[in-house]
């Protein structure tokens, strides 16, 4: 603790401006699995690979949430409900009113009191996705960048940005809908410009 408050007070001297992104930042982003669908369909490598570890690493999250043993879980609370209702649709499809609600006669309805889908059969729900990496890729994009964005709430970046707050009140320090607008136009937008310039490479034979 005392090294990190010299280092900060050491920037503070020097004018060296910082920007800590933390989770609460990630967490409050609205990404979806459509997302990682969308970097698979590009046909290119990594947005296959990218697609395949989201949803492995979903599962492995999930079944850590279905122990009993409440050490093997990420954290005591993240239990199989608290997955469902914050990792996936589960629960989302059986509200009436809801944007993602699924009739009956949908493939992948379920009743209210259908017993909780086992390992694999949670696949098909999976839509909520939290995507910490990008969100600090983005930060390394530079303070013009991210006041040209407008994603965060304090206007212009401020000399040392904390980019999601606890509280309480929790302040995020964002504004999610713009954040994930620009958090899926720079995965996507590499990948899309990675695969035309290769394409560019191979015709030119350079």
């Amino acid at each position: 603790m005392g090294a990190a408050e010299n280092f900060h007070a050491w920037m503070k001297e020097h004018a060296i401006p910082s920007a800590a992104y933390t989770k609460v930042a990630a967490f409050a982003t609205p990404l979806y699995t459509d997302l990682f669908v969308d970097l698979e369909k590009t046909g290119h490598p990594l947005g296959k690979h990218l697609r395949m570890v989201q949803v492995e690493q979903d599962l492995t999250f999930y079944i850590a949430a279905c122990e009993k043993d409440l050490k093997k879980r990420f954290a005591d609370y993240m239990d199989q409900e608290w997955f469902l209702k914050s990792k996936t649709s589960w629960f989302d499809n059986l509200d009436l009113d809801g944007p993602l609600y699924l009739p009956p006669d949908h493939p992948l309805y379920h009743a209210p009191c259908a017993p909780f889908p086992e390992l694999r059969a949670v696949i098909p729900y999976l839509n909520k996705v939290v995507i910490y990496d990008a969100l600090a890729a983005l930060g390394t994009a530079g303070a013009d960048i991210l006041d040209e964005l407008q994603v965060l709430t304090d206007g212009d970046s401020q000399m040392h940005c904390i980019v999601g707050r606890a509280g309480p009140p929790p302040d995020t320090g964002i504004h999610p809908t713009r954040m994930a607008t620009a958090l899926s136009a720079l995965l996507k937008g590499s990948l899309l410009h990675s695969q035309s310039r290769r394409k560019s490479s191979v015709e030119t034979g350079s």
